[in-house]
């Protein structure tokens, strides 16, 4: 599936951020492998799944209401979430972003998509998560906003 396919199935806004993440993630491989991919090399899984770059560098990227990321890496399968806070959000709902964000961001570096978020298990204080085999480290990233 092409860049060109997945941004017609969204809305302005959704297709807009989805392009910028895109771009990012090209920024990304450029600077961790000193060339240029080309557009039509980066590969979107037909049924979903994580988009990648074939013999790598592996990214992973998000946005929300007021952010668009991306994360790249070499040697990991990174994921990343970014989910906008409700200002003056009481605790608790806080907590349950923060579950979820951490759900998601082992979900996207697994390659594996929401159906799956009941497999994934959490450490307590959300500095590790699991999910089949697989297990991974998280850092949470505190932006003004998300």
């Amino acid at each position: 599936m092409t860049a060109g396919l997945i941004a017609r199935k969204r809305d302005a806004t959704a297709r807009r951020d989805s392009l910028a993440a895109l771009a990012l993630a090209l920024l990304a491989i450029e600077r961790l492998t000193g060339r240029a991919p080309a557009l039509g090399a980066l590969s979107f899984p037909a049924q979903g799944g994580k988009p990648f770059l074939p013999g790598g560098p592996r990214f992973s990227w998000s946005h929300c209401t007021t952010r668009v990321a991306c994360i790249a890496c070499l040697h990991a399968d990174p994921g990343l979430d970014l989910e906008t806070l409700p200002q003056e959000a009481p605790a608790d709902a806080v907590q349950r972003l923060r579950n979820w964000t951490a759900t998601e961001a082992v979900l996207k570096a697994a390659g594996l998509g929401l159906r799956d978020a009941a497999r994934v298990s959490l450490a307590a204080n959300l500095d590790t998560g699991a999910v089949g085999d697989g297990r991974y480290f998280l850092h949470p990233l505190e932006l003004p906003g998300c």
